[in-house]
C-alpha cells in the first residue's frame, strides 16, 4: 500500500466510461473524504500524492487540522469483569479476543448510527405532523370567518 505524507493510498474500482478505462480510490484511515481518479496506475499515483497536498492545503486556507490516518489500535480500560465476560463470550462464539470486540464495536456503533437516524427521522416526522395541524387549524379558522361574515 502506497503511502504519502502518512496518508495510505487504494486502488478503488476500475470502470469504463466513454474515454477508456478509468482507475479511482480514496485514502483509507480518515474521516475526511479525499478521492481521486487517473487512466493508469502511474497516474494514478500522482494524483492520490496531489489529492492529500490540495487536501493539507484546503485545511490550511481555512484553519481547520487535517484528519489523522487511524491506525485501527487503541488501547481502552475497562473494568477486569467486563474483560473477563467479554474474553468468555469471544471464547464461547468460538472468535479471537479481538476479533470479537471489533464486532461488538463495529454492531454499537451501527445501532448507533441507527438510533441517531431514527431520532432524526421522528423530529422531522413530528415537525411535519405539526405544521399540517396548524394549516388545518388555519383552513378551519378561514371556514369560520367566511361563515359568521354571511
Amino acid at each position: 500500500m502506497m503511502m504519502y505524507k502518512g496518508y495510505k493510498w487504494t486502488v478503488e474500482t476500475e470502470y469504463e466510461d466513454e474515454d477508456g478505462t478509468s482507475l479511482h480510490g480514496k485514502v483509507v484511515g480518515i474521516i475526511d473524504v479525499i478521492a481521486y481518479e487517473a487512466r493508469t496506475l502511474e497516474e494514478l499515483r500522482v494524483a492520490f500524492g496531489n489529492a492529500v497536498d490540495d487536501y493539507l492545503e484546503y485545511c490550511a486556507s481555512i484553519g481547520k487540522e487535517p484528519d489523522k490516518p487511524y491506525s485501527g489500535r487503541f488501547s481502552v480500560k475497562v473494568d477486569p469483569s467486563l474483560h473477563a465476560r467479554l474474553a468468555a463470550m469471544a471464547k464461547e462464539g468460538g472468535m479471537a479476543f479481538d476479533e470479537y470486540v471489533e464486532q461488538t464495536l463495529r454492531d454499537a456503533a451501527w445501532l448507533s448510527s441507527l438510533m441517531f437516524l431514527d431520532c432524526e427521522f421522528m423530529e422531522k416526522y413530528h415537525e411535519a405532523e405539526k405544521k399540517s395541524r396548524m394549516e388545518a387549524q388555519k383552513m378551519a379558522d378561514a371556514g369560520e370567518a367566511d361563515t359568521s361574515a354571511s
